[in-house]
């Protein structure tokens, strides 16, 4: 009995010293892991707003940046670069308004080709007139003097002493050669005649020198003055023939000419003109020849 007694005193000491070991243990052990957990909450910064970051972001850059503009403008301002030069306008196109007048190479061709010809032919305000390369001289007589007088309104008066057809005298002169030694005349499209060798042949010329518009009674008239020329120190030999020189007798020719406003609407045709005064004989002579240029009438014959 005493044995027992004696061995429940030993385990009652054993048990309230564990129970006072562990009543110790337990709150320390609150303590530090509460410490332990407030050390670990309180060193993580907390993160600041997005917009609050990016405001002083956004205010540390520009900062230096307009300090440093500030500073330049206050040294030395730099001019402002000139405006560039605006380029040239374009070129204008070539149209049918730029052509004043057209040429053709023959009359007698025209009904052929009219076709392609229409393309530049625009004689109701497009173009101002027209001018056929083979009729391009009016051919008259003077029968007091034996002369035969060619016009080319607006270029040249030719006098040639003699009777010479209309189809000789429309011929173009042979006043140029082939670039090719070998070649004859006929290498050329067109058709030409030879130089005259006898002096008696060569036509006096008598160019383009004034021109001026006269009132007369039939309305506005134009006058053209053409001026003898002569290559300068030039000495034609004598002429045998029986027919006064126009070199002598003629210094200058007057051709009168009527605007005809009616020109588009007939066909073309080559106009006739007419010798109205012939120079006078003598040193007191009038050395002036007035030839009058205009349509033909229906006795007069432009071509033979």
């Amino acid at each position: 009995m005493k044995a027992a007694a004696g061995g429940g005193g030993k385990e009652s000491t054993a048990a309230s010293l564990l129970r006072f070991v562990l009543l110790l243990l337990l709150p320390l052990t609150a303590l530090y892991i509460f410490y332990t957990l407030h050390a670990i909450l309180s060193a993580t910064p907390a993160c600041p707003p997005d917009d609050l970051v990016t405001a002083k972001g956004m205010m540390a850059t520009a900062l230096p940046v307009s300090h440093l503009t500030s500073n330049n403008s206050l040294e030395s301002p730099m001019p402002s670069p000139p405006p560039p030069p605006s380029p040239p306008p374009p070129p204008a196109a070539t149209t049918l308004q730029h052509v004043v007048f057209g040429i053709a190479a023959s009359a007698r061709l025209w009904e052929k080709r009219k076709e392609y010809i229409k393309i530049w032919w625009r004689p109701g305000g497009g173009m101002r007139g027209f001018v056929w390369m083979d009729r391009p001289q009016s051919i008259c007589y003077d029968e007091a003097k034996r002369w035969t007088v060619s016009v080319a309104w607006g270029f040249v008066v030719m006098v040639a002493r003699g009777v010479i057809s209309r189809r000789e005298m429309e011929t173009p002169a042979r006043t140029f050669l082939n670039w090719y030694r070998r070649a004859d005349y006929k290498s050329h499209a067109f058709n030409t005649r030879p130089l005259a060798r006898n002096p008696c042949e060569q036509p006096a010329l008598y160019y383009l020198a004034a021109a001026r518009r006269a009132v007369a009674r039939g309305g506005e008239t134009t006058v053209t003055r053409y001026q003898w020329w002569r290559r300068r120190n030039e000495v034609r030999p004598a002429c045998r023939w029986n027919i006064p020189d126009p070199d002598a007798l003629l210094d200058s020719v007057l051709v009168v000419k009527k605007p005809d406003p009616a020109l588009w609407e007939r066909s073309p045709r080559r106009n006739c003109c007419r010798v109205l005064s012939s120079p006078g004989v003598g040193e007191d002579g009038n050395k002036t020849m007035t030839i009058d240029v205009g349509v033909c009438e229906d006795w007069e014959v432009n071509q033979l």
